[in-house]
């Protein structure tokens, strides 16, 4: 019942909980994008877009407008205008421009013909424009997407999306690795419940029976756990790294349930001599007399 459990949650409650927690949270940010932009301040919006008005008038239009654009690397770009107005948009909350001017620094490859390791120069295009419109809600470019939609990372997609993603996101390779790792990580962690199980078993009957302790074995039963948990991690951050490992998600599922079943029983097929030999009965408890 455990193991289906795990199962459940793992497959589908988990998933579906990550990705609406994260939609709700990318929301909630995107519509703060536009609170954050004050008069006078420069306002940071993330990471990489910064928003500075001068004042705003009572309609929440924008006077004196500049914007540093550094969510495209290598090529930021910096935006004077004299007005703009923010505005919702089918991706979150949009400034638009108006009269205004485009500067961006781009970096130049060597003309051809140039003597070897001769560095890329920059260059400033400017461009002026009457009307303009910048996406606030998109404070980075997500990776593999285009436009402001949000990247979904791999806690937040199903089974079938981690095996087959969709060619049309464009995901990086180091990406795929995690995703694939993740999904045999999911498929393979529920059998721990069956395996932790055989070792609380084992190491509750193996060795002699003590009617009073027995906290060592106890003791003992926990740091096999514990341990297990650890390699856990250690695998999956392998497999995660290189998918050559992943066999090794499947092995710390299973191996630590079948050597526990294997010790509970009897230790099977080894030899007479490497047994654990059992309490010898004392002869004057046997033979009272």
């Amino acid at each position: 019942m455990s193991v289906i459990l795990c199962y459940g949650l793992n497959l589908w409650l988990v998933p579906a909980s990550q990705f609406a927690f994260r939609a709700w949270q990318y929301e909630i940010r995107n519509q703060l994008a536009a609170i954050l932009v004050q008069e006078g301040v420069f306002s940071s919006v993330g990471d990489d877009l910064t928003v500075y008005a001068r004042y705003r008038d009572r309609d929440g239009t924008l006077r004196g407008i500049l914007v540093h654009d550094a969510r495209e690397r290598g090529a930021p770009v910096t935006i004077l205008a004299e007005a703009g107005r923010i505005t919702p948009g089918p991706n979150g909350p949009r400034v638009t421009l108006e009269n205004g001017e485009r500067q961006q620094v781009e970096r130049v490859p060597p003309p051809p013909g140039s003597p070897p390791g001769t560095p890329a120069s920059t260059r400033l295009s400017v461009l002026s424009f009457t009307e303009n419109s910048i996406d606030l809600a998109r404070t980075s470019r997500g990776v593999g997407g285009e436009g402001g939609e949000r990247y979904r990372n791999a806690q937040e997609r199903t089974i079938d999306e981690l095996l087959r993603p969709d060619p049309a996101d464009h995901v990086p390779d180091r990406d795929l690795r995690r995703f694939k790792a993740e999904a045999h990580q999911r498929l393979a962690s529920p059998l721990n419940a069956i395996g932790f199980g055989l070792v609380a078993l084992a190491t509750a009957l193996t060795g002699q029976f003590r009617r009073h302790g027995g906290g060592l074995r106890l003791f003992t039963g926990i740091l096999v756990v514990v341990a297990l948990l650890a390699v856990g991690l250690m695998t999956n951050n392998l497999a995660a790294r290189q998918n050559a490992m992943i066999p090794l998600i499947w092995v710390n599922a299973l191996l630590p349930g079948l050597v526990a079943a294997w010790a509970i029983s009897g230790l099977p097929g080894l030899p007479q001599w490497r047994r654990p030999r059992p309490p010898e009965a004392n002869p004057a408890r046997a033979n009272p007399a």
